[in-house]
């Protein structure tokens, strides 16, 4: 289907201006010298909003803004896709990063874990990223801003977890100089607040004590900004209507891209304003449907043991430890008697194969899609289901458990 609008573009300017205040400490209200770590549920414009908005603002400030995106290709290594945006996006800067790479020897990328292949035949093994960055700013003598988009991905290795650190002391190294200003400023995204909590909320983890901040969601202004735009490609007999373009927003859980999905089939299957009013409604409800649909099946297909695990992990992330006494007595209300360790573990993968629950690398868990989470919790199972005591049925919600 052909999305309909498709090249608007929302600009949140006053966002990115406010982002770049805090993250330099030139923020009245707050600062992030240590980082910026947004947490915004996925497909809701936060990737756009970096690249559109926080980058081109970077820009404008003489900032080096530096962007890479963890699941651009999940099956890579995290760390060599941070190494590569190092060199590569670098490269894009033509004329002057180029010749600040070649004169840092970074002719080639081959990364490696947390090294960078620098290819000149002088240096054995490359060079590290907080080396590499360090170069760049002694050459470039400006602020570097390094974004990586949906960071949390970054703990599912342990190459990823050590570029994590290379970064944090590429960041102490750089910044400590008092009165010399910031010089190297870090900016992490992520699509689960569960999952950057992990990052910062452990003493094992790089960037321990940072605060995450909730990106916020994009409003009413966006959907008016939008109405307006699209309805210029009609005549005053097919306008569409604000207020059910706003409705549809809100029911797709203000997720840009299956709101313009549902504006799109509007078109094509109605003419008229009431019956396009109407069709905006209905195709925003069937979207959030086919969501809610999907997780549903694929909870009724779950074994009780992966049920219960499920239920735990949405009620004690991000404190669930699977083996711990809260984990065990959550299994038990769940199950009647507390699981042995194998069941525990097994259902543990059997989930992760569904792609319903996330682990990092060190054994840390939270639901895939943090929104789906709070579907469960609110409109499943606002009280843990007892599967021994209800005959192995969730009758509350109308999901049937598989015997």
């Amino acid at each position: 289907m052909t999305i309909l609008n498709s090249q608007f573009i929302y600009h949140r300017k006053e966002l990115a201006e406010e982002y770049c205040r805090i993250l330099s400490g030139r923020s009245p209200a707050n600062n992030a010298t240590s980082g910026l770590f947004l947490a915004a549920p996925r497909r809701t414009g936060k990737s756009t909003f970096l690249r559109q908005d926080l980058v081109p603002e970077a820009e404008n400030l003489d900032w080096l803004p530096i962007y890479v995106d963890l699941w651009a290709d999940k099956a890579r290594n995290p760390a060599e896709l941070i190494a590569e945006a190092i060199a590569v996006e670098l490269d894009n800067h033509a004329p002057a990063a180029k010749r600040v790479l070649r004169a840092v020897g970074i002719s080639k990328v081959g990364a490696a874990g947390t090294m960078i292949d620098i290819g000149d035949g002088k240096t054995q093994g490359g060079i590290s990223i907080g080396a590499a960055l360090k170069k760049l700013w002694e050459k470039l003598l400006k602020p570097i801003m390094l974004v990586i988009d949906e960071a949390q991905h970054a703990l599912t290795s342990p190459e990823g977890e050590k570029a994590l650190f290379a970064l944090k002391a590429a960041r102490d190294e750089l910044n400590q100089e008092a009165g010399k200003g910031i010089r190297l400023l870090l900016v992490m995204t992520g699509s689960s607040r569960d999952k950057l909590t992990f990052m910062v909320a452990h003493r094992k983890q790089a960037f321990y004590g940072a605060e995450i901040t909730r990106f916020p969601l994009l409003d009413d202004k966006f959907v008016e900004a939008y109405a307006k735009d699209f309805n210029r490609q009609f005549n005053t007999a097919h306008q569409f209507h604000l207020d059910a373009m706003k409705k549809a927003f809100e029911l797709v859980g203000c997720r840009p891209e299956k709101f313009r999905a549902a504006v799109s089939e509007a078109v094509a299957n109605c003419l008229g304003p009431d019956g396009l009013a109407e069709m905006v409604t209905t195709g925003a409800e069937k979207l959030q449907k086919a969501a809610w649909d999907e997780f549903s099946n694929s909870y009724a297909r779950l074994t009780p043991p992966q049920k219960a695990v499920l239920d735990a992990i949405a009620r004690l992330t991000p404190n669930y430890e699977p083996y711990g006494a809260k984990a065990m007595e959550a299994y038990q209300k769940v199950l009647g008697s507390e699981p042995k360790s194998s069941t525990i573990q097994g259902a543990i993968k059997a989930l992760q194969v569904r792609e319903l629950v996330w682990q990092s690398a060190r054994g840390s868990y939270a639901f895939d899609d943090e929104l789906l989470r709070d579907y469960y919790l609110k409109q499943i199972y606002p009280e843990p289901p007892n599967l021994a005591l209800a005959g192995q049925s969730a009758s509350r919600s109308g999901l049937r458990s598989k015997k």
